[in-house]
């Protein structure tokens, strides 16, 4: 099974106005539906088979830009969010996310209210990585999916990517993670091979939706 692990577009946590406050549940930018809509017209040429999504606005924005270019529909895994030491951030329930997107497919372990996250042990964080792990390495199992996009988080993805590597997830803060890169995973009930690593080749030539200037992938 081929697997991409797909970071969201840019949104409003990390590019705000200066002295503007932190939104809750941050939605993307005008630059980030720009990388969302680059990202779904590469998604579309690619088989997937399945679209999952973090419980987060940010992630199923994104991948409901891409539902609407691929015909998929957005599932929820509530495990995938994102990875905060500090306190004070507020997300979405189902309710919410549901009202705005009624079409995404939301699992019965998601809680209609809104909640918050952030202050999160690592150890906690790296048991949700180890999660997704299983989860993925079980659909691998099951044969029934060849290929599938994930939409998650920069330093969620650095915990995953930890584990499978074996590697102290503080070694990989210097890996870019650049809003909707693939890490692209082939999982086999054997092995693993990572083939590639924050891939942005549909943002290149973009002007201010490519992070990294047009440089060569």
């Amino acid at each position: 099974m081929i697997v991409h692990l797909v970071r969201h577009g840019q949104a409003y946590n990390t590019h705000r106005a200066p002295g503007e406050p932190y939104p809750p549940n941050p939605p993307l930018t005008p630059i980030g539906v720009e990388q969302a809509e680059r990202l779904a017209e590469r998604m579309a040429t690619l088989p997937i088979d399945r679209l999952v999504s973090s419980p987060m606005l940010r992630t199923v924005e994104t991948a409901s830009i891409v539902a609407q270019r691929t015909g998929h529909t957005v599932e929820v895994w509530t495990r995938s969010y994102e990875y905060r030491r500090q306190a004070g951030y507020l997300a979405w329930g189902a309710r919410e996310i549901k009202a705005r997107y009624p079409d995404v497919e939301m699992p019965a372990d998601f809680s209609p209210e809104d909640w918050e996250y952030g202050e999160e042990a690592l150890e906690a964080a790296i048991a949700r990585a180890d999660a997704l792990i299983d989860w993925m390495e079980a659909q691998a199992a099951g044969g029934t999916t060849g290929q599938m996009a994930i939409v998650t988080h920069g330093a969620y993805t650095r915990l995953v990517l930890g584990r499978l590597l074996e590697i102290d997830p503080a070694r990989l803060q210097p890996v870019a993670l650049d809003n909707t890169s693939l890490c692209t995973l082939e999982i086999t009930l054997d092995t693993l091979r990572i083939l590639a690593l924050n891939d942005t080749a549909h943002l290149a030539g973009a002007d201010e939706a490519d992070p990294l200037l047009g440089v060569t992938r």
